[in-house]
Protein backbone atom coordinates (compact mmCIF):
# COMPACT_ATOMS: atom_id res chain seq x y z
CA UNK A 1 0.00 0.00 0.00
CA UNK A 2 0.84 3.41 -0.99
CA UNK A 3 1.61 6.54 1.80
CA UNK A 4 -1.49 7.71 0.81
CA UNK A 5 -2.89 4.51 1.89
CA UNK A 6 -1.65 4.33 5.03
CA UNK A 7 -2.56 8.12 5.95
CA UNK A 8 -6.27 7.36 4.90
CA UNK A 9 -6.54 4.08 7.04
CA UNK A 10 -4.46 6.27 9.88
CA UNK A 11 -7.19 8.72 10.09
CA UNK A 12 -9.88 6.81 9.28
CA UNK A 13 -9.16 4.20 12.40
CA UNK A 14 -8.06 7.26 14.24
CA UNK A 15 -11.79 8.95 13.89
CA UNK A 16 -13.30 6.08 14.29
CA UNK A 17 -11.66 4.82 17.47
CA UNK A 18 -12.58 8.75 18.89
CA UNK A 19 -15.59 8.31 18.09
CA UNK A 20 -16.28 4.72 19.48
CA UNK A 21 -14.76 6.08 23.01
CA UNK A 22 -16.94 9.02 23.01
CA UNK A 23 -19.86 6.96 22.05
CA UNK A 24 -18.94 4.27 24.88
CA UNK A 25 -18.58 6.87 27.87
CA UNK A 26 -21.46 9.09 26.77
CA UNK A 27 -24.44 7.18 25.22
CA UNK A 28 -26.29 5.29 28.06
CA UNK A 29 -27.99 2.51 25.11
CA UNK A 30 -24.10 1.95 24.06
CA UNK A 31 -24.48 -1.48 25.56
CA UNK A 32 -28.60 -1.88 25.41
CA UNK A 33 -31.27 -2.12 22.55
CA UNK A 34 -34.31 -0.54 23.48
CA UNK A 35 -37.04 -3.36 22.49
CA UNK A 36 -39.47 -3.03 19.26
CA UNK A 37 -36.23 -0.73 17.41
CA UNK A 38 -34.16 -2.43 14.59
CA UNK A 39 -31.16 -2.63 16.63
CA UNK A 40 -32.59 -4.93 19.36
CA UNK A 41 -34.51 -7.18 16.05
CA UNK A 42 -31.06 -7.61 14.78
CA UNK A 43 -29.21 -8.14 18.06
CA UNK A 44 -31.50 -11.02 18.94
CA UNK A 45 -31.81 -12.56 15.52
CA UNK A 46 -27.77 -12.72 15.37
CA UNK A 47 -28.31 -14.49 19.16
CA UNK A 48 -30.48 -16.89 17.30
CA UNK A 49 -28.66 -17.97 14.39
CA UNK A 50 -25.54 -18.19 16.72
CA UNK A 51 -27.61 -20.92 18.76
CA UNK A 52 -28.53 -22.32 16.04
CA UNK A 53 -31.55 -21.08 14.19
CA UNK A 54 -29.81 -20.91 10.94
CA UNK A 55 -32.63 -20.59 8.84
CA UNK A 56 -34.66 -18.58 10.88
CA UNK A 57 -37.64 -20.06 11.47
CA UNK A 58 -37.78 -18.16 14.95
CA UNK A 59 -37.41 -14.82 13.17
CA UNK A 60 -40.15 -16.04 10.15
CA UNK A 61 -40.42 -13.90 7.23
CA UNK A 62 -37.59 -11.21 6.85
CA UNK A 63 -38.58 -7.99 7.26
CA UNK A 64 -34.90 -6.75 7.70
CA UNK A 65 -32.45 -7.52 5.71
CA UNK A 66 -30.58 -10.35 6.69
CA UNK A 67 -27.07 -9.72 5.84
CA UNK A 68 -26.34 -7.88 9.33
CA UNK A 69 -27.89 -11.02 11.47
CA UNK A 70 -25.92 -13.66 9.52
CA UNK A 71 -22.83 -11.46 9.83
CA UNK A 72 -23.05 -10.96 13.55
CA UNK A 73 -23.82 -14.49 13.80
CA UNK A 74 -20.37 -15.99 13.79
CA UNK A 75 -18.65 -13.27 15.99
CA UNK A 76 -21.18 -13.95 18.55
CA UNK A 77 -20.77 -18.14 18.13
CA UNK A 78 -17.05 -17.15 18.63
CA UNK A 79 -17.13 -14.75 21.64
CA UNK A 80 -21.03 -14.20 22.77
CA UNK A 81 -22.86 -11.36 22.15
CA UNK A 82 -20.75 -8.62 23.01
CA UNK A 83 -21.61 -4.99 22.58
CA UNK A 84 -18.00 -3.67 22.74
CA UNK A 85 -17.08 -6.98 20.22
CA UNK A 86 -19.47 -5.44 17.52
CA UNK A 87 -18.72 -1.68 17.86
CA UNK A 88 -15.22 -2.43 17.33
CA UNK A 89 -15.77 -4.79 14.93
CA UNK A 90 -17.71 -1.93 13.14
CA UNK A 91 -14.71 0.27 13.93
CA UNK A 92 -12.27 -2.26 11.62
CA UNK A 93 -15.37 -2.73 8.95
CA UNK A 94 -15.86 1.34 8.58
CA UNK A 95 -11.85 1.51 7.56
CA UNK A 96 -12.15 -0.34 4.70
CA UNK A 97 -14.52 1.96 2.85
CA UNK A 98 -12.17 5.16 2.45
CA UNK A 99 -9.65 2.91 2.11
CA UNK A 100 -11.53 1.29 -1.23
CA UNK A 101 -12.42 4.68 -2.04
CA UNK A 102 -9.02 5.74 -1.84
CA UNK A 103 -7.66 3.33 -4.36
CA UNK A 104 -10.48 3.10 -6.87
CA UNK A 105 -9.87 7.03 -6.86
CA UNK A 106 -5.96 6.74 -6.57
CA UNK A 107 -6.40 4.18 -10.06
CA UNK A 108 -8.82 6.71 -11.87
CA UNK A 109 -7.55 10.19 -11.46
CA UNK A 110 -4.42 10.62 -9.02
CA UNK A 111 -2.89 10.36 -5.55
CA UNK A 112 -4.46 13.93 -4.62
CA UNK A 113 -7.70 13.07 -5.75
CA UNK A 114 -7.50 9.96 -4.45
CA UNK A 115 -5.90 11.41 -0.88
CA UNK A 116 -9.55 13.85 -0.59
CA UNK A 117 -11.80 11.24 -1.46
CA UNK A 118 -10.77 8.78 1.25
CA UNK A 119 -10.17 11.22 3.67
CA UNK A 120 -13.44 12.68 3.45
CA UNK A 121 -14.72 9.77 3.39
CA UNK A 122 -12.79 8.89 6.71
CA UNK A 123 -14.15 11.71 8.43
CA UNK A 124 -18.39 12.03 7.25
CA UNK A 125 -20.10 12.86 10.20
CA UNK A 126 -23.14 10.66 8.84
CA UNK A 127 -21.14 7.43 8.50
CA UNK A 128 -19.40 7.39 11.44
CA UNK A 129 -23.11 8.22 13.16
CA UNK A 130 -24.09 5.18 11.47
CA UNK A 131 -21.22 2.94 12.39
CA UNK A 132 -21.45 2.97 15.63
CA UNK A 133 -25.12 2.19 15.43
CA UNK A 134 -25.86 -1.81 15.53
CA UNK A 135 -27.46 -1.52 12.27
CA UNK A 136 -26.68 -2.98 8.78
CA UNK A 137 -25.43 0.75 7.56
CA UNK A 138 -22.05 0.68 7.96
CA UNK A 139 -21.36 -2.98 6.76
CA UNK A 140 -22.78 -1.66 3.61
CA UNK A 141 -20.89 1.39 2.90
CA UNK A 142 -17.75 -1.08 2.73
CA UNK A 143 -19.58 -3.48 0.76
CA UNK A 144 -20.73 -0.50 -1.77
CA UNK A 145 -16.72 0.92 -1.98
CA UNK A 146 -15.35 -2.65 -2.01
CA UNK A 147 -17.78 -3.55 -4.71
CA UNK A 148 -16.99 0.04 -6.54
CA UNK A 149 -13.36 -1.24 -6.22
CA UNK A 150 -13.42 -4.62 -7.91
CA UNK A 151 -15.15 -2.97 -10.60
CA UNK A 152 -12.26 -0.40 -11.37
CA UNK A 153 -9.84 -3.69 -11.19
CA UNK A 154 -11.99 -5.54 -12.87
CA UNK A 155 -11.54 -2.75 -15.58
CA UNK A 156 -7.53 -3.06 -15.27
CA UNK A 157 -7.01 0.23 -14.19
Amino acid sequence: MQKGGWVVAAIALLVRLIHWWSVRRSDPLYAYTLPETDMHTYWEWAKAIAQGDWLSRKQGVFYYGPLYPYWLAPWFKLFGPNYDLVHLMQVAVGVLAPLAIWDLTRRLFSWREALVAGLLLAVAAPILFYEQLLLMEGLLVAIHAGFLWCCVRALGR
